[in-house]
């Protein structure tokens, strides 16, 4: 824990901390600007925050480049920092003198805090845990219904994970996300493949189909396996079998062929005979009918000339296709042809069946290599899925099982401050985000009252390290409520600080007990530092 602040420019040094309720307090005018936001905001800077530096900005300006020095203790022993204005990217590792020793980054120094405060197995920087719960002027975190967003750009779903980790619930289902983002993972390096054609990629009708294949070339090999001597002195049956196979090809090839032709031979006929009207056929008619519009010929002319155009055009790309289509047909007619030509000449050659066992385990290959990738990404398509739904329930349960400990825990706190029957706020979570809200009330007071509501049964369910509130929270609550709310800061058993003024206006017994609690004392009359720069 924080014990001791330590800056040469302060009016009164050093500043020391107590374990439990640590109060800035103002005079009883609300005088503004005298320093109780800034102190606290230097607590954060002590916690390695930053928001000190770029929000707090005027104290260099006015005061120069100046260093502050921050005591700790932890299980009894004390560790002594400094962290200077100039260099804010780093901490000073010191003795009890405030000899400096050994020089830290700023993260080292976080990931040291987050070790001395034990909340290292959450998964979470101690920045992360420490500025959502810093909600002090100048800071992002201070809108009332998004009390998980540490910043106005935040995402939702990060700040379920937040909460998730916060409650060590996401070690649960780090297993599960794990797994998912290796067969994730999986499943893009195969579709990568398929893109890049490392790996056939085929579909569900090519998959029947080689299923079939597979099954028909099995059989036929182990029809020659245990026929192999009756093949031996008896080839030409295995090469009827080929030739029968090369023929149905043909057959469908040449059937393919003729349609071709046929539309190639219609095509051509059209490009002889078509013409279109030429402007000399019209000339007899002049004779007949002297007073026939010669304009009006001359843009029908024009029109059928561009109409036989475009028709030309468009037959002449089609007829490129079909003859396209003919030399490949043409092609693969030459190859069965080539092929038939050999089994024939080698009818009795006994390396035939060798072929044909090489030919059909090849085919069998394929086929069952193609249906092995197809089956792959299938059933990695059905883990993706099945993981993520997994994920999502878990992840659904776990939050709704901490929504209901924190919305207990509001539940008591509003009745302790507002008495039973009050409505408390509420907080849930869908999918992808959260709600947080209360019901019929949006009164600015009771909006900052829940704020700090949240921020208690946080306090009170995990290990955060600390809570600082600064007076804003306070300014438009009902004064029996702030007044009820120092007595539980004062029970909350580990370290908090608020900055609040006008302090005899929340009674006698609050006000003993804010006072007792005061380390820090500011008027309008004895600002922070030695410096007033309002004047």
């Amino acid at each position: 824990m924080l014990k001791l602040i330590h800056c040469e420019k302060f009016r009164e040094s050093p500043v020391r901390v107590s374990a439990g309720f640590n109060v800035v307090s103002g005079d009883d005018l609300a005088t503004n600007s005298i320093g109780k936001s800034t102190f606290l905001m230097l607590v954060d800077f002590a916690m390695g925050g930053e928001t000190f530096l770029t929000h707090n900005s005027d104290v260099v300006n006015e005061l120069g480049h100046h260093s502050y020095f921050f005591q700790f203790q932890f299980d009894g022993v004390d560790h002594f920092f400094r962290r200077d204005t100039d260099k804010g990217d780093l901490v000073f590792v010191c003795d009890h003198e405030w000899k400096i020793g050994r020089t830290l980054n700023i993260k080292e120094y976080c990931d040291l805090l987050r070790q001395y405060y034990r909340i290292s197995d959450l998964g979470l920087s101690f920045r992360t845990v420490a500025s959502l719960f810093t909600r002090v002027w100048g800071k992002e975190n201070l809108v009332t219904d998004r009390p998980l967003d540490i910043h106005r750009k935040q995402r939702a779903e990060d700040a379920l994970i937040f909460v998730l980790k916060l409650f060590d619930k996401y070690h649960e289902l780090v297993v599960l996300d794990g797994e998912l983002k290796r067969v994730d993972s999986e499943k893009t390096a195969l579709r990568r493949a398929f893109r890049e054609n490392i790996v056939p990629r085929i579909g569900k009708a090519q998959f029947k189909k080689n299923k079939l294949l597979s099954q028909q070339t099995t059989d036929e090999l182990e029809d020659i396996k245990a026929n192999l001597a009756r093949y031996a002195t008896n080839i030409r049956e295995i090469t009827n079998r080929e030739v029968s196979d090369i023929k149905e090809q043909k057959d469908l090839l040449l059937k393919a062929m003729a349609a071709v032709d046929g539309r190639l031979r219609r095509l051509q006929t059209s490009l002889v005979d078509s013409k279109h009207v030429k402007s000399r056929w019209f000339e007899a008619l002049k004779e007949f009918f002297p007073d026939v519009a010669a304009d009006r010929i001359a843009l029908v002319e024009e029109f059928h000339s561009d109409i036989a155009k475009i028709l030309k055009r468009e037959i002449l790309a089609t007829e490129k296709r079909l003859v396209g289509e003919s030399d490949r047909i043409n092609a693969e007619l030459r190859g069965l042809d080539d092929r038939l030509n050999m089994l024939l000449k080698n009818v009795e050659n006994p390396t035939i069946i060798v072929d044909r066992v090489f030919e059909l385990s090849n085919l069998k290959g394929i086929a069952e290599r193609e249906n092995e990738y197809y089956e792959k990404e299938m059933a990695l398509n059905t883990r993706v899925k099945e993981l993520r739904s997994d994920l999502e329930e878990m992840k659904k349960i776990e939050l709704s099982v901490i929504s209901s400990e924190i919305n207990d825990v509001l539940r008591s706190y509003a009745e302790r401050i507002y008495g039973e029957g009050r409505k408390s706020p509420y907080l849930s979570f869908s999918k992808t985000n959260y709600k947080y809200e209360i019901f019929e009330d949006t009164g600015t007071g009771k909006a900052f009252a829940n704020l700090i509501f949240f921020d208690w049964a946080i306090f009170a369910l995990c290990p955060v390290p600390f809570l600082i509130h600064d007076s804003l929270l306070f300014k438009n609550v009902e004064n029996e409520a702030v007044a009820r709310m120092m007595e539980i800061y004062a029970t909350l058993g580990r370290q908090t600080f608020i900055a609040i003024d006008e302090i005899k206006k929340y009674g006698e017994i609050a006000e003993q007990l804010i006072r007792r609690h005061t380390i820090v004392q500011l008027s309008n009359d004895a600002v922070l530092y030695v410096k007033d720069w309002r004047k």
